[in-house]
This record gives structure tokens, C-alpha cells and sequence, in this order.
């Protein structure tokens, strides 16, 4: 393929051409509570704001102690993002044994289609009672990586 069609093609997925964009509207997330850095127990209030784009995007948060490759999903569901675009979820950060550790919370957008994913790995943990960590989804193109913070577990 000619290296200027190639070109062309990139700029309009960039300015939001193509297949890649779920809609117009702005796409962001941003976590306002806890801190970076904050020393928290084992439960949590994750609060912020979030603009989500059309398409059945959903807002999910996510937890793992530092240095695990897995994530859990928290809240129970995905984040009720209100009218002015605010969102609070309880996490629950490790287990007991993790006290004293960096855990990392990230706020992100995925598809509908995803969300659906995480909701029936909800299902299966509480019927089975076994809360298996998982693989973060993927995100929505143009809306980012969300947002992540590093706080550190004290009881």
C-alpha cells in the first residue's frame, strides 16, 4: 500500500473517522478519591467523574495489589455514572494477608459487550464463591486508559 494512503487512513481514525469512534462525545474518566499515595483499609469509596461516549459504554473499576497480573473487578457492577457525570464504587482492596502492600485502582471504559464479560464473571464468583482475578479488557478506543492510582493498604 502507498505509504500517503496509509498516511491519509491514520489521520482519519485519529480525528475520529472510521469505525474505531463510538460517538462524539467526549470520552474521559478521572478519579478524584482516594489520593495517590493514600494509606487506606481494606475497604474503600473509589469516587469521580466520568463523560462516557454512546454505544453501551460502561465505567468499571478495578483493583490488584502491586506486582500481581491479574485484576478484580469492584462494585459489584459497573459504575452509575449520575446526570453531572459523578460515580462512586466500594472496592475492597486484597485480603488480609495483603496489608502493607501497594495495590493500584484504575477507572476505565469498555464496550458493552465487555461489560457483559465482567458481569457474568459476578455471577459465577457468587455462586461458586471463588473470586478469580482476571485480565483487564479492553479499552475503548479514544477513550484512554482511564486513570490509575497507587495507594497502599494498611489493615
Amino acid at each position: 500500500m502507498r505509504p500517503d494512503l496509509i498516511t491519509g487512513a491514520l489521520l482519519f481514525l485519529t480525528l475520529g473517522g472510521g469505525a474505531f469512534c463510538q460517538d462524539k462525545k467526549e470520552c474521559s474518566v478521572r478519579i478524584a478519591s482516594p489520593k495517590a499515595d493514600d494509606r487506606l483499609g481494606a475497604e474503600v469509596n473509589v469516587e469521580g467523574s466520568a463523560a462516557l461516549p454512546g454505544g453501551g459504554a460502561r465505567l468499571w473499576v478495578f483493583s490488584h495489589r502491586k506486582g500481581i497480573a491479574l485484576w478484580w473487578p469492584q462494585g459489584g457492577g459497573a459504575a452509575e455514572v449520575d446526570g453531572k457525570g459523578r460515580w462512586v464504587v466500594v472496592a475492597t482492596l486484597g485480603q488480609d494477608r495483603d496489608r502493607g502492600f501497594p495495590f493500584e485502582i484504575l477507572a476505565v471504559v469498555i464496550s458493552a459487550e465487555e461489560s457483559a464479560k465482567i458481569d457474568a464473571w459476578f455471577r459465577k464468583s457468587e455462586q461458586t464463591g471463588d473470586y478469580q482475578g482476571m485480565r483487564l479488557p479492553p479499552f475503548i478506543p479514544g477513550c484512554g486508559p482511564g486513570q490509575r492510582i497507587d495507594v497502599m493498604k494498611t489493615n
